[in-house]
């Protein structure tokens, strides 16, 4: 496997702006990519085009071709989650049931546990994570507990931010920040580079993803059914697609097209970002 993608908000040459966003599309109006044989929740691109999708409720990861085709299953159990791949080529996965992350090196099968996160109690686990790019560290937001960890590819972590509610996603942002996407009443937050303060930003409630592109920051609304768009500047923001029944992992495809996971249908369909 070969090293990831670049952070496109690295290296868009003119910044996309809200004005720039196409209309609002209902998601039975999108390309599908995939209709995988499992629930699709989070997703992964690889340089070569293909896609690493992961099933919670049975317990399954799939990796799908370019043009959606099973490449490879794997039953892992313990509720997989995000994922995000390493320029070593293992490739580092959330298991939400015992709240830790493991690695596996496909097609090999086997994992090892990278770290495990303190007890979740009767709150539910880690679910999506995110990696800094040019480095090898992961953004790991302990959802149960409402803490941002960066954690090297040895497994050692340290805390960025605390009480921010259940995080579930992170990404590093345009601006050198990290943006975290929350299950709560405020679902954008920005948390410093060095770690330090969450800033709640926006009006954006209940978010499950988000993926940072060409300047802008994208999330899915699980309440909302959306993907929106949204300034990091000024915390203004663009609906780009309705009608998701519940909408789970995005992840932005080497096109630069995005994808999104509809859970509810089991689809995976492809969006036009603000250009």
């Amino acid at each position: 496997m070969s090293s990831p993608t670049p952070n496109p908000a690295t290296t868009s040459a003119s910044p996309a702006t809200l004005a720039a966003c196409p209309a609002p599309r209902p998601l039975s109006a999108l390309t599908v990519l995939a209709r995988p044989p499992i629930r699709p929740d989070d997703l992964l691109t690889l340089p070569d085009g293909t896609l690493w999708v992961s099933d919670p409720d049975s317990g399954v990861i799939l990796h799908l071709d370019a043009g959606g085709r099973v490449l490879q299953r794997i039953v892992l159990g313990q509720a997989p989650e995000g994922m995000v791949a390493l320029g070593d080529g293992r490739i580092v996965l959330a298991e939400q049931t015992p709240n830790r992350l493991v690695t596996f090196t496909p097609p090999a099968t086997a994992t090892t546990t990278l770290i495990t996160l303190p007890p979740r109690g009767a709150a539910e686990g880690v679910d999506g994570i995110g990696q800094v790019p040019g480095s090898g560290d992961v953004l790991v937001p302990d959802s149960p507990h409402g803490t941002l960890l960066r954690v090297t590819a040895g497994g050692a972590a340290t805390q960025l931010a605390s009480d921010l509610g259940r995080d579930v996603a992170a990404t590093v942002g345009p601006d050198g920040a990290i943006w975290v996407a929350v299950e709560g009443a405020h679902g954008l937050v920005r948390v410093p580079a060095a770690g330090g303060a969450a800033q709640p930003v926006g009006n954006l409630a209940q978010l499950d993803d988000v993926v940072s592109a060409g300047g802008l920051l994208y999330v899915t609304a699980l309440s909302a059914g959306e993907v929106v768009a949204v300034d990091p500047g000024t915390g203004a923001d663009a609906v780009l697609v309705t009608g998701i029944g519940s909408a789970q992992g995005l992840a932005l495809l080497g096109d630069g097209r995005l994808a999104v996971a509809d859970s509810s249908s089991g689809l995976i369909a492809v969006l036009d970002p603000c250009r």
